[in-house]
């Protein structure tokens, strides 16, 4: 699904880079959240069509994390 909206949850800054890198050559359209609270920003405000979540972040756990932004998704 070209054009899609991915947030890439990732702090370690060469695998982010790596990963937005791609994924953007691939034609997604990509944001970047080195730390839980703004990727809990960014879902707040933003609908993704795909959260690739790092597990292990500065600021939590991805385990943790991944409900809480699916919570933030919209609903049909």
């Amino acid at each position: 699904m070209r054009g899609a909206r991915i947030l890439v949850v990732e702090d370690e800054r060469n695998v982010a880079e790596t990963l937005i890198e791609r994924l953007r050559s691939a034609g997604y359209e990509v944001q970047h959240a080195p730390t839980a609270a703004v990727a809990r920003e960014l879902a707040a405000v933003q609908s993704f069509h795909l959260m690739l979540v790092d597990v292990g972040l500065p600021d939590g756990n991805g385990f943790e994390l991944a409900p809480q932004l699916r919570a933030l998704l919209p609903r049909a």
